[in-house]
């Protein structure tokens, strides 16, 4: 029997890993979806008997029962099965947790099963799955924590550019996979981060966020590709200290505004910047203007104290 976590933030490749690593091999890959325990049993056992050929059981009521199942088929060759999205399933089940712990202390650690759970909520798998009190602790032979690609990496899907340009599409596209796979080496680097935010949109996303240089420096694209795209800025640069240079802008689309903010750097390393101050406003659906932002010149430095009370202190307020 073995046990692996593999977690790490939405979008770097786990899905994408976990489908090649079973590749040609025997194994039972479930996505799990944010609904209740019921549909979702459902769900798992259409796969199970669609991999052991079954027309005539009936779904399992348990995931002990599921579980057990797959052990008595397994007993004799190796099998895989991933549970992907895992968290949704422990969040609607408390005692998920505990059922595996019983599961493979009593019947599954003898087997050939190779159970790998998968799951993008990172606070959740360090500290439910992974964590010193969780049932399963212990019981995992190997964890993986998914990242994303290191500057090295990410410029192999970056052919066709110089190596300054490279680093200007690091900066806006990072590491992260589903991004870099979008770059057109046809194109140059602002106008790739126009395709990307009018793919993103073409999407349905409700909100922007643009990286990178957003500096006056002309080397840095980000701002000139976000107006280029047609977004209308209510503010470039604000009177606060971390994120003198963030920029808000709007665009609209199908009858909805959309909003589109650019980042300075600082939200990469300080604790506490204008991005604190301004997400969740925009996340409760104000339409926040130039004024809103020019108003924290009262209240704008974050004084960067050894420990952090945000949001119990006088930044932004």
């Amino acid at each position: 029997f073995q046990l692996l976590i593999l977690y790490g933030r939405r979008r770097v490749g786990k899905t994408t890993l976990l489908k090649e690593f079973c590749r040609e091999k025997n194994h039972i890959f479930y996505s799990a979806e944010q609904s209740n325990e019921k549909l979702n049993l459902e769900k798992l056992s259409a796969e199970i008997f669609r991999h052991y050929s079954e027309t005539a059981l009936e779904p399992f009521r348990s995931w002990e029962k599921a579980l057990s199942y797959i052990e008595e088929r397994q007993r004799e060759e190796p099998m895989v099965l991933v549970i992907d999205e895992f968290p949704y399933l422990a969040m609607i089940n408390s005692s998920l947790l505990s059922t595996l712990q019983h599961l493979i202390d009593h019947r599954l650690r003898k087997g050939k099963l190779f159970l790998i759970l998968c799951g993008s909520y990172m606070g959740f798998m360090e500290k439910e799955v992974l964590g010193a009190k969780s049932p399963l602790f212990g019981r995992r032979t190997a964890q993986l924590h998914m990242k994303p690609f290191d500057y090295l990496d990410s410029i192999k899907f970056m052919d066709g550019f110089s190596q300054e340009e490279k680093l200007m599409l690091y900066g806006a596209f990072g590491g992260t996979p589903l991004y870099l796979q979008q770059i057109r080496s046809g194109k140059n680097v602002k106008e790739n981060i126009i395709d990307a935010l009018r793919e993103f949109l073409a999407q349905g996303v409700e909100l922007l966020i643009c990286t990178g240089g957003m500096s006056v420096d002309p080397d840095d694209c980000t701002p000139g590709a976000i107006r280029e795209f047609g977004a209308v800025i209510e503010s470039y640069g604000a009177p606060v200290l971390p994120g003198a240079m963030f920029l808000l802008g709007y665009y609209a689309h199908e009858g909805k505004t959309v909003p589109v903010m650019g980042l300075p750097g600082c939200v990469m390393y300080a604790k506490r910047t204008i991005f604190d101050l301004v997400l969740p406003r925009i996340v409760a659906g104000e339409h926040m203007t130039g004024e809103d932002l020019w108003s924290y010149g009262e209240g704008g430095l974050c004084l960067g104290c050894p420990e952090c009370h945000f949001p119990h202190c006088g930044f932004g307020k």
